[in-house]
């Protein structure tokens, strides 16, 4: 937080997964970790205000850990450098 105060105009950029707010069975841990995370970063983004703070949920993305987390999934998935590029569009 320290270097981001230095910045001409600092960024804070944070992606997030919607589950929190779709009740999911067997998801309820992760669900409650995101709906914290949400909770935290919008406190930050208000305590912050010359910080522009950025709250994300990127399109679903072909990594690993989402292939684990959605096995069989129908598609489509953006590519790693698509996602990069949505988000580079969205700050």
């Amino acid at each position: 937080h320290p270097l981001l105060s230095q910045a001409s105009a600092p960024r804070a950029v944070f992606l997030l997964n919607p589950v929190d707010r779709v009740a999911k069975p067997f998801w309820a841990h992760y669900a409650a970790s995101q709906a914290a995370l949400r909770a935290l970063l919008t406190i930050y983004a208000q305590e912050n205000p010359a910080i522009q703070t950025h709250l994300l949920e990127p399109p679903p993305t072909d990594t690993w850990l989402f292939r684990e987390a959605y096995p069989g999934h129908p598609g489509p998935l953006n590519t790693p450098d698509q996602t990069a590029a949505w988000v580079l569009e969205h700050i």
